[in-house]
């Protein structure tokens, strides 16, 4: 009997763990294995010590899921499949945008300013102002709208919103966008 433990079912390679010497590893009981992707032959090694330990070429695979199967064979020429494990090449970053960040900020919005944006996919985001993380917002349906409180932020001359998004795989893209606010806080302590 024989399985392996890596790449675990359901498990993501992203574009920081694309490689041309991934590593699949587990357990063995003797004899030789054949390690296949996809249901295609990529190499044989030997099982050593109840273990075995190799290396295989993601970079070369599509996107999307594949398989990874174990077979070992014996010293009597028995045979035996390992489960066969599903994981997920996604490497390529989601993409993203504010697309509603050019309103005027004034005294009757300054607290809940709106920004709306779109993307490409199912996006956790993360929202910083001037190098302050403000909350996280998720883009769903290829939307995402929040309102967010500028009143602490009104002393600087310029805003710089960045949104950093990232997808299940742990891919991530970093958009900013600056607003000049040169008469903000003028206008913020003017009395009505």
């Amino acid at each position: 009997r024989n399985h392996s433990s890596r790449p675990s079912q359901g498990v993501f390679i992203n574009a920081a763990q694309a490689s041309s010497s991934f590593v699949v590893l587990g357990t063995c009981s003797s004899g030789s294995l054949s390690i296949y992707v996809d249901t295609l032959f990529k190499k044989e090694l030997p099982c050593v010590q109840n273990t075995f330990q190799s290396t295989i070429d993601t970079l070369s695979l599509l996107e999307g899921t594949h398989t990874l199967q174990i077979k070992i064979i014996d010293l009597a020429g028995n045979t035996n499949l390992s489960t066969l494990h599903t994981f997920n090449k996604d490497t390529v970053p989601p993409s993203f945008s504010i697309t509603d960040f050019s309103i005027p900020v004034t005294p009757s919005n300054q607290a809940i300013y709106s920004i709306h944006g779109i993307c490409s996919e199912n996006t956790s985001i993360t929202l910083s102002i001037n190098a302050t993380e403000i909350g996280s917002i998720t883009c769903t349906q290829q939307v995402f709208a929040t309102q967010i409180n500028l009143t602490n932020f009104l002393s600087s001359t310029e805003l710089l919103v960045t949104a950093r998004g990232s997808d299940a795989a742990g891919n991530t893209t970093t958009v900013s966008l600056s607003k000049s606010l040169p008469s903000i806080s003028a206008i913020s302590n003017q009395s009505y």
